[in-house]
């Protein structure tokens, strides 16, 4: 339950199902000594709210991603509009 609960925290995905299967779907989930859980039994143990408290706070760090993404992209374009492409060669003077 843990390993598919920080599955879903490192990803996005649409819905709890979505999840599950992609977990499921996944390598290595089956072998001795490895119990075969259900997908509602993996949702009826896990903490209430849990699943959607997760998808939405990894969707508000998607967008907060996007807009520094942004501001980044802003401050480029600013910093290139200020200073030239290439410095001017130094006049060499010969005495």
């Amino acid at each position: 339950m843990i390993r598919f609960l920080n599955f879903f925290a490192a990803r996005q995905f649409r819905s709890f199902n979505a999840a599950w299967q992609a977990f499921q779907n996944r390598g290595g989930n089956a072998g001795p000594g490895r119990l075969v859980i259900r997908g509602d039994t993996m949702r009826n143990n896990l903490p209430n709210g849990a699943f959607k408290e997760i998808t939405k706070r990894r969707q508000d760090i998607s967008r907060l991603e996007q807009e520094i993404a942004l501001l980044r992209m802003e401050a480029t374009a600013e910093i290139i509009k200020r200073v030239p492409a290439r410095i001017p060669k130094a006049a060499s003077f010969e005495i």
